[in-house]
């Protein structure tokens, strides 16, 4: 009986070891299930979160484009633009460009408007080309002008200015160091008889002076005033160094023509002021 007893108490022991070491490894594995659980909800979690609590990148910020509208305020012209083209408008456009010149008081008694380039040197320039004169704007083909009338008056003009110009300075016929090249054109012609809603003398077409009824001579004793643009050039670079416009008043028109000789007065003042300023400015 004791042998049989000492048989059960050892199993009921070995038993017992057992069933504690399968509960040690039972809480093992649950402490280990834990830890991996917690890890796998970290995880979880980090990969849970809300895009917008991350921290957004730091964008330049897009550089706006100018529109259409203010491209085109860019482009606009000045004041200056306008106010240059207003005051170029009041002329007949031989020049060009009117903005630099100033009124200047001429040797005849006169008024001009002149416009002397600071390049202009005395005694550099000893010779001088003379261009035909000229008509701006030219008469169209199929106008009924006097063709033997206006080619006396532009040959008139160009005869003077070579034979008093040729006095100072030495007349040539081809470009080259030292010489200058002065042309000219009559560029606008007004009558004291007519008049417009502002009382100012009227403007008459160039060509219409040469015309066989001309305007200016429709009512008789009454004022030419013929208008001149000229200009020096360096005849080499072409170079613009000097810039006129001269005013003259003509004798009376006739009664039905316009003649050279009611011309002559103004294209002889023009002449004589020309020659002048070149003794004074270029010699």
């Amino acid at each position: 009986m004791k042998v049989v007893r000492r048989l059960l108490l050892g199993v009921s022991l070995l038993t017992l070891v057992s069933g504690c070491t399968s509960l040690n490894r039972w809480f093992d594995s649950l402490g280990e299930n834990k830890v991996e659980n917690k890890t796998t909800s970290k995880q979880t979690v980090a990969n849970n979160k809300n895009p917008e609590d991350k921290k957004p990148e730091d964008k330049k910020p897009e550089e706006k484009k100018p529109s259409h509208h203010q491209a085109a305020e860019k482009k606009s012209p000045s004041k200056k633009d306008m106010e240059k083209k207003a005051f170029n408008s009041q002329f007949s456009g031989w020049l060009v460009d009117y903005t630099d010149m100033k009124e200047n008081k001429t040797a005849s008694g006169g008024t001009s408007l002149l416009w002397v380039s600071p390049d202009l040197k005395k005694g550099k320039y000893t010779a001088i080309m003379i261009d035909p004169i000229g008509l701006y704007p030219r008469p169209p083909l199929l106008a009924k002008v006097s063709k033997g009338r206006m080619l006396e008056a532009l040959t008139y003009i160009k005869t003077r200015a070579t034979n008093q110009i040729g006095s100072t300075l030495k007349i040539v016929d081809k470009p080259g160091p030292g010489v200058l090249r002065l042309d000219a054109a009559i560029t606008g012609v007004k009558t004291s008889a007519e008049k417009n809603s502002r009382n100012d003398a009227k403007n008459i077409p160039v060509a219409m002076i040469f015309a066989d009824m001309s305007p200016a001579a429709s009512q008789p004793e009454q004022s030419l005033v013929v208008y001149l643009e000229a200009r020096l050039r360096d005849s080499q670079t072409n170079k613009i160094l000097v810039k006129s416009i001269r005013a003259g008043t003509g004798s009376a028109a006739g009664k039905d023509k316009v003649l050279v000789d009611h011309m002559k007065p103004v294209l002889n003042s023009w002449v004589q002021d020309a020659d002048t300023f070149i003794r004074e400015h270029v010699k």
